[in-house]
């Protein structure tokens, strides 16, 4: 069952957390994204997410999120192919998953400071860059 919900609209991005708390921006603030692959070969937990980076914060958007299919389709359209990064990561740090067992590894839909991208930066490995065009 999906937790919390994410919508779009030709201006604006919508998060409404599990807690039924409603954040939005502007998508002329969203600066890059992420398009996250997380799980180990050797335990196949695979899940992904999206880490939507904006002007002040960025949002952790898991695949169990409600519209997550529909942001995947609409991205690419809102901001450019060539501002979404695909990365892969063997897991998330703990503050970062839904659960904090060793093979719970999806993410928690959540606001974050736009410094915590460091924190998967360093652990991640790039498997598409961004371009400059």
């Amino acid at each position: 069952m999906p937790i919390g919900k994410i919508s779009t609209s030709i201006d604006t991005l919508e998060l409404q957390l599990p807690n039924g708390e409603r954040v939005s921006e502007q998508v002329e603030s969203l600066g890059s994204v992420y398009a996250l692959l997380i799980g180990s070969d050797v335990l196949a937990n695979d899940s992904c997410c999206f880490i939507l980076i904006f002007d002040h914060s960025l949002w952790v958007v898991p695949d169990s999120t409600a519209g997550f299919n529909a942001l995947d389709k609409q991205l690419p359209n809102l901001i450019g192919q060539h501002r979404i990064t695909t990365a892969r990561i063997d897991y998330l740090p703990f503050s970062w998953r839904a659960r904090r067992f060793l093979l719970g590894m999806e993410g928690k839909l959540a606001v974050k400071s736009k410094e915590s991208v460091s924190d998967i930066e360093k652990i991640m490995t790039v498997l598409t860059e961004v371009s400059e065009d």
